[in-house]
């Protein structure tokens, strides 16, 4: 976790191994180091989870981005998809400052998880992971760069104060 704090160039609270929570100018913000299993392998995915002011029925809104290796834009998918979360999608869409942060960011997977009484933004990104290896025994720290630390700092910002 500390390796984390450490990229992203901000001081956090650290809960457990695998939990921090941070503060970025007026942004606060936890990290989750979630584990993905695989063949003799496994990955600690950092997880970035972020308060959103916007309430509603519960669901969820996929973020991503269009466009092959050439990003033309972002995506915002609604599910279920409903009128009140197309709503929201589509003010999201619309915001010039959102799209500027979240158009560099290469995310695993974003989500905005839309409740009754609170809502948060999940991102989840390769970069500040951990491989660990069974055959031949590694632990590797996966660096993301400061342009993905930043990218991540402003988007997680941007959806902190979306309402």
């Amino acid at each position: 976790m500390s390796s984390v704090l450490a990229e992203l160039g901000l001081d956090g609270e650290v809960h457990s191994p695998g939990a921090a929570t941070v503060h970025a100018g007026d942004v606060e913000f936890r990290i989750r180091q979630q584990v993905e299993r695989h063949f003799l392998m496994r990955i600690e995915v950092a997880e970035f989870e972020a308060s959103v002011p916007v309430t509603g029925e519960a669901g969820r809104i996929e973020l991503g981005h269009r466009g092959g290796r050439r990003r033309a834009g972002v995506t915002a998918r609604p599910r279920p998809d409903r009128a009140d979360l197309q709503d929201i999608a589509d003010r999201l869409l619309g915001s010039e400052e959102f799209h500027s942060a979240f158009l560099p960011l290469d995310a695993k997977t974003a989500v905005l998880q839309v409740g009754r009484d609170s809502s948060r933004a999940i991102i989840r990104h390769v970069g500040f992971s951990r491989v660990l290896m069974v055959f031949p025994p590694t632990k590797r720290y996966v660096s993301a760069g400061a342009d993905q630390a930043k990218a991540l700092i402003d988007t997680l910002s941007v959806l902190a104060r979306f309402s």
